[in-house]
């Protein structure tokens, strides 16, 4: 820490108290000239590198370097002689903050993602990334942060993050021996169907159980088994796992039986084949018959 000492004998001729006796007053230099913050990660060149912002008579501004408490000076409203005075300077100092600031900004891409997230969790409306309240709100929090319009979210974002949703769940798809689905239906107290279809099987690498959400969606029509069966194989199909089924898990309501009428998993056939009740009375009365015999 850097000390400057102001010898008061030298102003004994101007204070006739300070003939007798002279001292020293010591200043600590670092109370009068600001200091850099290293740890400092600013959004422009003047916030980071600079203080004592003044506007002069003759229309001129000018600021205090804070790595080397020089004077720059500009004439426009442009901060170019800023960065070009630190750069040249400071080379090292501003290559350091660049890095910084570079890694700083490449945060925008989380936040992007937390902001569709909420979308699609808390079923907000997407019109509210358009209200001058909420823009406000981000720019206190964040001014380097761009909000998505609303076409950009509806066109661009959320269909790009569906199909990363996507990807991750046929990526299990295409790794798995054998799978087996759950399917239900149901209706809200508007009177609204909805249909949900999930997938169960178990991990490539750890043979854990995993579960995967196909399809939740409004169901248009009414409950038939023509509809739901339509629904389902296109889901079997959208995966891809005709030749892995193995179960389907369903309650025992009427328009589930008659979805599955027609349905033969591969592999189980034999388990579908419709039972002859004739040939088997026949068959016991043959049995009786030897018996008695």
């Amino acid at each position: 820490m850097s000390k400057t000492t102001y010898d008061q004998s030298s102003l004994a001729e101007q204070d006739d108290d300070s003939n007798t006796s002279s001292s020293s007053v010591v200043i600590d230099a670092s109370d009068i000239l600001p200091s850099y913050n290293h740890e400092k990660i600013a959004n422009s060149v003047v916030e980071q590198f600079f203080c004592e912002l003044k506007t002069h008579d003759d229309g001129t501004k000018s600021a205090k370097c804070l790595l080397c408490h020089s004077i720059v000076k500009k004439s426009t409203t442009s901060t170019y002689n800023y960065g070009r005075y630190v750069y040249r300077k400071h080379k090292k100092e501003t290559n350091k903050w660049k890095l910084a600031l570079d890694t700083k900004k490449s945060n925008n891409s989380p936040k992007q993602s937390t902001v569709q997230q909420s979308f699609g969790q808390r079923r907000l409306s997407l019109s509210i990334v358009d209200h001058p309240e909420f823009l406000r709100v981000m720019n206190t929090i964040d001014p380097k942060f761009t909000v998505l319009s609303r076409c950009t979210l509806c066109h661009q974002a959320i269909p790009s993050a569906l199909e990363q949703v996507m990807m991750k769940v046929k990526q299990p798809c295409s790794e798995a021996q054998f799978v087996a689905l759950t399917m239900d239906t149901w209706s809200d107290r508007r009177i609204r169907t909805f249909i949900a279809i999930t997938m169960h099987t178990f991990a490539k690498n750890d043979d854990s159980f995993q579960n995967y959400l196909f399809t939740f969606q409004p169901l248009s029509g009414s409950h038939t088994g023509d509809n739901l069966r339509c629904q389902l194989e296109g889901a079997i199909a959208n995966f891809n796992i005709e030749e892995k089924l193995v179960r389907i898990v369903t309650d025992n309501a009427s328009n589930n039986l008659k979805a599955f009428d027609e349905l033969v998993i591969p592999g189980f056939e034999v388990y579908f084949e419709p039972e002859d009740d004739e040939h088997d009375d026949e068959t016991e009365n043959d049995e009786r018959e030897e018996n008695d015999e």
